[in-house]
């Protein structure tokens, strides 16, 4: 077998572990608990099976199952989702990763707040609906991150994307900041991925934090380079200026290539060079 595609349904148990009374889980049955509803359906899953597995009663099974079905019992320690996938990919985990009922420590929380520049609300076990309701008018009027756990060892986060960039919780890593003035230079240096000349870009950063494209500067005309700007030209040291674009960004999003960013440099200063910065990973550069 060369290829397997493995889905997890994620937290849907059905029944308790020999072990469930060591994490207070007896009695837990969470498919069971589910199919009390009126609205609950799993036509496909029951064609499949999932009815079929011993112990498995809240539905009514089918007579030829499509699937092949059987209930396995854990060898790991520990009842989160992360034990889970290990063990699912071959490593056996004998002892349980650790739990937080009384929220992350401190020092783990006074790290997220150095790196993310951002306050943390609740620090508790709490449910994910729950923190939103709780905690969300106060995420909204400070931008202090939600920061929660459950029952397992997972830090969650909960942001509205509004107030905290999709693409600042997609990663949160910050890979260079320094601080700015209005007017000061921005550019970028490029290899073009085709043509394989260079490109040069020089903005302006504007008061509001936007950024004011001035000038583009290439060696030649080819594959994604303008060739009608409302704009003037000139030519000097072997490039093409095109100068006055007068175009506004609020921010730089782009797909990192470590080998056509040559470099960011800010007021003339080498701020990151592409190769500083991960392969093929979408980046942001703003103004705060």
């Amino acid at each position: 077998m060369k290829r397997v595609f493995l889905i997890v349904l994620d937290s849907v148990g059905i029944g308790e572990m020999p072990d469930a009374a060591d994490y207070k889980d007896e009695g837990s049955n969470t498919i069971a608990a589910a199919a009390a509803s009126p609205y609950f359906s799993m036509p496909h899953m029951r064609q499949l099976g999932l009815f079929n597995i011993e112990g498995v009663s809240c539905q009514e099974p089918v007579e030829v199952p499509l699937g092949a079905v059987a209930r396995m019992a854990e060898q790991s320690k520990g009842k989160d989702t992360t034990i889970g996938h290990w063990e699912i990919a071959g490593l056996i985990s004998d002892r349980p990763l650790p739990t937080f009922p009384d929220g992350f420590p401190r020092e783990l929380t006074e790290a997220l707040e150095r790196e993310t520049g951002r306050g943390i609300l609740c620090n508790r076990p709490y449910s994910g609906t729950e923190v939103i309701r709780d905690y969300g008018e106060e995420h909204m009027r400070t931008g202090a991150l939600i920061v929660y756990t459950s029952a397992d060892s997972v830090l969650q986060i909960a942001a509205h994307e509004d107030v905290v960039p999709v693409e600042e919780l997609e990663t949160g890593k910050i890979y260079a900041e320094l601080p700015v003035e209005t007017g000061e230079e921005v550019s970028f240096q490029w290899e073009h991925s085709f043509e394989h000349i260079p490109w040069y870009e020089y903005y302006e950063i504007q008061e509001d934090g936007s950024f004011l494209l001035n000038t583009i500067a290439v060696a030649g005309f080819g594959a994604g380079i303008p060739a009608e700007m409302d704009c003037t030209y000139r030519y000097e040291d072997g490039l093409i200026y095109m100068d006055d674009i007068g175009s506004v960004f609020p921010q730089f999003n782009w797909i990192n290539s470590q080998t056509a960013l040559i470099n960011i440099k800010v007021g003339g200063e080498l701020l990151l060079a592409g190769s500083d910065m991960p392969h093929h990973e979408k980046m942001v550069l703003r103004i705060k």
